[in-house]
């Protein structure tokens, strides 16, 4: 009798134990799957790889099967294709019941070569890597994401889904199943779309955008290799509206009037307001190296006529990130400090500098419109509307040289925006009010600075932001034209400012933006990205930030964003994480912004001449051309008049 109490005892004990490794493994299994919708894929992996040593001890071939799968599926996010294969076929095997070859033994992990969809600096073959896994492979991997897909959808788990589906998608594409690719990609941001801002961690919200942005890149390659070149078209509006909606949906007071989501646009849709705006639209996607082909331009164009037409443009053997932040280096960007004077140069080596800066100007001018110049308008006074994406929001359109040596903004009236939804929006904006006025302008320059924080070399340092006095020289003179007065130094504070915007129907700030702001990595505060320096008091810290302009409700027909690289912002999809695309979504239908601090004479010359033409009856479009062709003629560097954009309505 002892002896049997014994062996039960011990049993039991046994079967406890068991069921506490089961556990175990299930946490560790359910962990790998958070961290991987969290994009921590090495952390996945070694969650993964533990749950699976777990469930090969108590001999579970359920949870062995399934954790097989998922480290497959990580290994398809990292494009270690041959790798994901042979888990996938491993997790095939243990499910089926098959005797897998060296099944207890974990196959080696590589991290040398791990690359990501989102990674502009890593491998650009991942078509290549898909077909080395070999065309006997191909159903198995889709058969696997079916699986996997299947456990997503059991649980619940929206994110999975979406990146299965993108990879499904991917691979269809990498074997020349274009149709099939459509399908999946198409399914996957279905997923995309129904899955709720609010289950994304906070920390992980930006980095799960891009990923779906690139899943919105892979459908338009697909639609491209079946000549669908409009759907490609409606598919990159989308991609564009949802990271607009994304940025205004959780800041936007509900009670504005503003509308807080971009209904789809159609073909149609796009082809009418090409036609209502008498404009020609020239929207990009630039699909990177970390694609599922060599880099490519895609540009569409939509001529007031409502005729589109595509192109594209091979980027194998261009480095365009290099080549733009060269032709800004080129042009002689400095940065923030707008007041610095120039370098005396010898003769010869200004000469130099300005051959380079010419080459970079054509090289750009030769990607970027030369392949869509015969569809551009002869008219000059006829907008044409730039659509750019990701680092093409950096370049300096108006200062593209052509074969003649002409800039671009000699022959034609340019404008910026986001997204041709948003356009529609700005002009709907527009077309609500009055008529543009400025009985109730707001000038702001140079005021009292504030402190704020920025990492360096030995870590977080308060510090006060330098004057900017060519800024109250601006300010001042703009104010005179308008017949107004100016906020500057300690008068220019956050707190006056803000009571100020609500109703004004100009705003001209000419001071600090600050594009760190908001980005943990750069001021320790996680935040949306851009601020504007004011004077700090009244319990103001003196930064005027994205998220507070886009809580408020403006009446202004235009804003001014005359400061530091304020145009720039952190480039994502159609960006807009820079503050200006705040102000749009506050409710102001143009926004002019530099895309450079430019030296203070030229500036004062622009911004007085551009409301000079604005007085005289020129849209805003045709008004900053002109200010520019004016200052062109005394300061005809590029640097001293191309910097501004004017970003939606024109009129």
């Amino acid at each position: 009798m002892l002896f049997q109490s014994a062996v039960f005892t011990a049993t039991s004990a046994q079967s406890i134990s068991q069921v506490d490794r089961k556990a175990e493994a299930d946490r560790l299994l359910q962990q790998g799957i958070q961290q991987r919708a969290s994009a921590q894929y090495q952390e996945a992996i070694a969650s993964f790889e533990a749950a699976l040593a777990i469930y090969q001890e108590i001999n579970d071939q359920k949870g062995e099967g399934e954790t097989l799968s998922f480290l497959g599926v990580v290994y398809m996010d990292l494009g270690q294709f041959l790798t994901a294969a042979e888990y996938l076929e491993r997790g095939a095997a243990v499910g089926s019941g098959n005797d897998v070859e060296a099944d207890s033994t974990p196959l080696p992990i590589n991290t040398s070569d791990v690359c990501s969809f989102s990674n502009l600096e890593t491998n650009n073959q991942i078509s290549k890597s898909y077909q080395d896994v070999g065309i006997e492979q191909y159903p198995m991997m889709i058969s696997q994401l079916d699986t996997y897909i299947g456990y997503t959808r059991r649980d619940g788990d929206l994110i999975g889904e979406f990146r299965a589906l993108t990879q499904q998608g991917s691979i269809h594409y990498a074997f020349g199943e274009y149709a099939l690719a459509e399908g999946a990609l198409r399914s996957a941001l279905d997923t995309f779309v129904s899955i709720p801002t609010s289950e994304l961690p906070e920390t992980s919200q930006i980095s799960f955008l891009g990923t779906s942005q690139n899943t919105y890149k892979h459908l338009q390659q697909a639609l491209f290799a079946q000549n669908n070149i409009e759907q490609a078209l409606v598919v990159s509006e989308e991609s564009r509206a949802k990271v607009f909606e994304f940025l205004i949906s959780d800041h936007i007071e509900s009670n504005t009037s503003r509308p807080l989501i971009l209904n789809a646009l159609s073909i149609e849709d796009i082809k009418k307001i090409a036609q209502q705006q008498n404009a020609t639209l020239i929207e990009y996607t630039l699909v990177d190296k970390s694609s599922l082909v060599e880099p490519v331009v895609y540009i569409w164009v939509v001529q007031p006529s409502g005729e589109i037409f595509a192109r594209t443009v091979d980027l194998s053997g261009e480095a365009l990130l290099e080549l733009i932040c060269s032709t800004r280096s080129a042009v002689g960007v400095r940065g923030s400090d707008r007041a610095s004077a120039p370098p005396q140069l010898r003769p010869d080596v200004l000469a130099q500098l300005q051959a380079n800066q010419d080459e970079k100007l054509s090289q750009l001018h030769d990607l970027l419109i030369e392949p869509i110049a015969d569809l551009l308008p002869d008219d000059p006074n006829q907008p044409v509307v730039f659509i750019p994406q990701d680092e093409l929001f950096l370049v300096p359109f108006p200062a593209l040289k052509d074969d003649n040596g002409d800039y671009l903004i000699e022959n034609h009236t340019i404008l910026t925006a986001p997204s041709i939804q948003v356009l529609q929006l700005t002009h709907d904006i527009a077309d609500a009010r009055d008529g543009a006025t400025t009985d109730r302008p707001i000038i702001v320059g140079n005021p009292a600075m504030p402190t704020v924080t920025f990492l360096t070399e030995g870590g977080f340092v308060d510090t006060q932001l330098s004057p900017l006095y060519g800024a109250l020289q601006e300010a001042n003179a703009v104010s005179e034209f308008l017949g107004t007065s100016a906020l500057t130094g300690d008068q220019a504070t956050e707190a006056t400012v803000k009571q100020q915007l609500a109703s004004a129907d100009l705003i001209h700030l000419a001071t600090h933006g600050l594009l760190e702001y908001g980005d943990p990595r750069e001021t320790g505060t996680r935040d949306v990205p851009g601020a504007i320096a004011l004077a700090p008091g009244s319990g103001e810290d003196g930064l005027l930030t994205s998220a507070e302009i886009l809580r408020m409700d403006l009446q202004a027909d235009l804003v001014v964003l005359s400061a530091c690289d304020t145009g720039r912002g952190r480039i994502t999809g159609d960006g807009v994480i820079g503050l200006s695309r705040s102000f749009i979504a506050a409710g102001v239908p143009s926004v002019v912004v530099s895309l450079w601090a430019v030296p203070d004479a030229p500036t004062a010359d622009l911004m007085t001449e551009f409301y000079r033409q604005l007085d005289q009856g020129q849209t805003k479009a045709q008004a900053l051309r002109q200010a520019m062709l004016m200052t062109m003629q005394d300061h005809p560097d590029p640097k001293d008049w191309a910097a501004f954009t004017l970003i939606g309505e024109s009129e």
